[in-house]
């Protein structure tokens, strides 16, 4: 999956729905969120971070 902004934000939920509704491995699903919100609390995000990679340019204000 693939995003930018509020994209960035919906892949990386999107991806993480999918790898837990089918229990999908690690390996099998990933996620580039550029420039994506913070869209979720800390236990979510604990298990997003092997399959999201969010990249954020420098100060941009959205992602902060």
């Amino acid at each position: 999956m693939v995003g930018h902004s509020l994209g960035g934000g919906v892949a990386a939920l999107f991806t993480t729905l999918l790898k837990e509704r089918f229990r999908l491995p690690d390996d099998r699903i990933h996620c580039y969120a550029f420039g994506s919100p913070a869209c979720v609390n800390d236990n979510l995000a604990a298990k997003c971070e092997n399959n999201v990679t969010a990249v954020v340019l420098h100060d941009d204000l959205v992602p902060r």
